[in-house]
């Protein structure tokens, strides 16, 4: 299925304009191919969540909370939000 698809289809199930107002919700992390095969589903996108999703192949993990809520000042694995950032798009699977 095509990006674009899941995300038409989940703005469908899930209006963005009726998200908390200062929510971010929408594509965080871009994956690196268009064609989605395997998506990985949470509630919030830890690092063993992610880890877990990029073992099992997903190109894609859909996550009820957003993982970056207030800016990143760095990218460092220090940084929980970061740490979980860097794991996909290394392995460039989107969020």
């Amino acid at each position: 299925m095509k990006l674009a698809e899941i995300l038409a289809f989940l703005r469908e199930i899930a209006a963005e304009e009726t998200a908390y107002e200062d929510d971010p919700v929408g594509l965080h992390i871009e994956p690196t191919k268009s064609e989605i095969h395997r998506v990985a589903v949470c509630l919030d996108a830890t690092l063993p969540v992610a880890e877990e999703a990029i073992r099992a192949g997903a190109e894609l993990v859909i996550a009820h909370h957003p993982l970056i809520y207030h800016p990143l000042r760095r990218l460092a694995s220090d940084i929980p939000a970061a740490s979980v950032a860097m794991a996909l798009v290394r392995a460039g699977t989107g969020l």
